[in-house]
């Protein structure tokens, strides 16, 4: 099937395993633009060559095609998904993200990255649900802690922090693990005695 691809392909996907990925970049884009290469792995190849060289426009575009091609594919629902978040276009990425983590649900990092999204995009408590989830998953991390204390910060009172902890520790399926919820009572202690 490599054969098939057009040479400008074929280079870009080997510039981009030897990490040229600048040179690699130039070539798909030829394949994918001049020579309307649609083929699934060239697609996201680019979209990835993209985003190592912080091209999120780019990125995103060669990654939407990439999920034309192939809409459950992982990685290409993560690297445009996280694209559009560095764009700052959080509400698009959120969906994607949301795939993803259907896709993998006991990827910390899926989840710390949708409630990142979700945080930016003003939705605290769902912020919140994704949050512990990435830390129930991966205990004291601390990039998820100081998100979750950011979020919790984020609720105009304690008191409307406590009220959304609660509710998501109701809806949290399955349940949190009792570490967590620990982690989670002593940021909910701060956050109460800062006011």
């Amino acid at each position: 099937q490599v054969a098939e691809l057009p040479e400008s392909a074929q280079l870009g996907r080997k510039l981009a395993r030897s990490g040229r990925h600048k040179e690699a970049l130039a070539e798909l884009s030829k394949a994918i633009d001049r020579d309307a290469c649609r083929e699934p792995e060239t697609l996201y190849t680019a979209s990835l060559a993209a985003a190592c060289v912080k091209d999120h426009e780019t990125c995103v575009r060669f990654g939407k095609l990439a999920l034309e091609a192939r809409p459950k594919s992982l990685h290409a629902l993560s690297t445009t998904a996280i694209a559009l978040a560095r764009l700052k276009r959080h509400d698009e990425a959120i969906p994607l993200l949301q795939r993803a983590v259907d896709r993998r649900p006991f990827d910390p990092t899926g989840h710390r990255n949708l409630g990142m999204c979700y945080f930016h995009s003003g939705s605290l408590a769902r912020s919140l649900g994704a949050l512990l989830r990435s830390l129930d998953l991966q205990r004291k991390d601390p990039k998820t802690v100081r998100l979750i204390k950011k979020v919790l910060a984020g609720f105009k009172t304690a008191e409307e922090a406590r009220r959304a902890v609660e509710q998501e520790v109701k809806k949290a399926h399955p349940a949190l693990n009792a570490p967590t919820l620990e982690i989670l009572e002593s940021l909910m202690a701060e956050r109460e005695g800062a006011g």
